[in-house]
């Protein structure tokens, strides 16, 4: 989010690639949030079922679930959404121009999370909190879980888990496919042409180049999250169906089940890793934060004063290279570079004071 943000503000982006942005925006948060679920979720007793209040644990060990299915139903939309938004603005942009705005494409992801929010309630229905009262010794009140009516009616979890799948995965699963078909053969069909014209139309059409070349990494960007859902969620959600709705909970493959959880979890935790292998912004972003500015600018100022010096090499100076009126001079030259070196660091830090 803080890479993307600048890219949304930033002025001559076209509304197309606002609306994309607004996607990797929303997809970058929904991951976000689901990783801090599933950190709390890994130090959080899976065993605890008896609390003395209402707490934070208290409430993720009853939402937990709801949680998690709810923000990985919500990434998988939003990923729907940006592939369909490219497919339109790639092979249909004149209407894709009309319709194809940032609110509209805030709202649809808006819509979707709320509908998903919504569809998972039934998930909440897992555990039956009830409350003792115990008089022996100081009176206190104690709150424990029971398995609710979502385990035990099976005709009810059978029939929200085909929802959810159909909904939730498989549907998704043919659109996303079918955008990202398109996207790869648009993607081969603008580099040959990209090829072909290169030399022609160099001068002429450098601003409509760079535009194009903006809208092309980000459709590459798509391209390979597209390609990581399929690797990384597919197998789980697969797996999970087979297990919930086909054998009823029956059959048990607990090593399938851990590898390809941590496959779904690293789909979630390394997306900023994949925009930085696939998108040359990010590494651009990388390179240019103030710390790395700072590192390159000194070593460049503490290179050219070692060769006003006379250094070439880390041993020591040449021989005989410098008189004495050039020393005056190389030594009045090494001061002022000093001072510049001593303004840069007050610039980047203003606590530094300059000597």
């Amino acid at each position: 989010m803080f890479f993307l943000l600048p890219l949304q503000v930033r002025e001559g982006v076209d509304q197309m690639e606002k609306g994309a942005i607004i996607g990797m925006i929303g997809l970058a948060l929904s991951d976000f949030i689901f990783c801090l679920v599933t950190i709390w979720d890994t130090f959080t007793p899976q065993s605890q079922m008896i609390f003395v209040r209402r707490s934070l644990t208290y409430v993720l060990t009853i939402s937990r679930e709801f949680l998690q299915n709810t923000l990985i139903k919500t990434s998988t939309c939003f990923t729907v959404i940006m592939a369909v938004g490219r497919h339109l603005a790639v092979c249909y942009p004149m209407k894709a121009r009309q319709y194809m705005r940032p609110c509209h494409t805030s709202m649809a992801m808006l819509f979707s999370f709320t509908f998903w929010l919504l569809l998972h309630i039934p998930l909440l229905w897992t555990w039956e909190t009830k409350e003792k009262y115990c008089a022996n010794g100081p009176p206190f009140t104690i709150i424990y879980l029971n398995v609710g009516v979502f385990v035990f009616d099976k005709n009810l979890k059978k029939t929200f888990t085909y929802i959810w799948a159909l909904l939730g995965f498989f549907l998704p699963v043919l659109v996303l496919a079918y955008c990202n078909f398109k996207l790869i053969n648009s993607l081969r069909l603008s580099r040959k042409l990209r090829t072909t014209h290169s030399n022609s139309h160099r001068n002429k059409l450098s601003t409509k180049s760079r535009q194009h070349d903006s809208q092309r990494r980000i459709s590459i960007t798509l391209v390979a999250i597209v390609v990581m859902f399929f690797v990384t969620v597919c197998p789980s959600e697969i797996l999970h169906f087979l297990v919930d709705a086909v054998y009823n909970g029956q059959l048990h493959p607990t090593r399938s089940l851990i590898i390809t959880n941590l496959l779904q979890v690293i789909n979630f935790s390394a997306n900023f890793a994949l925009y930085c292998a696939v998108n040359s912004y990010f590494r651009k972003v990388l390179q240019n934060l103030p710390p790395c500015e700072w590192d390159k600018e000194t070593r460049r100022l503490r290179l050219k004063d070692r060769r006003d010096w006379g250094f070439t090499s880390e041993t020591g100076p040449k021989r005989g290279s410098l008189s004495l009126m050039t020393r005056t001079s190389v030594m009045r030259d090494s001061f002022n570079t000093r001072t510049k070196l001593c303004s840069l660091s007050a610039k980047k830090d203003p606590e530094v004071t300059s000597v």
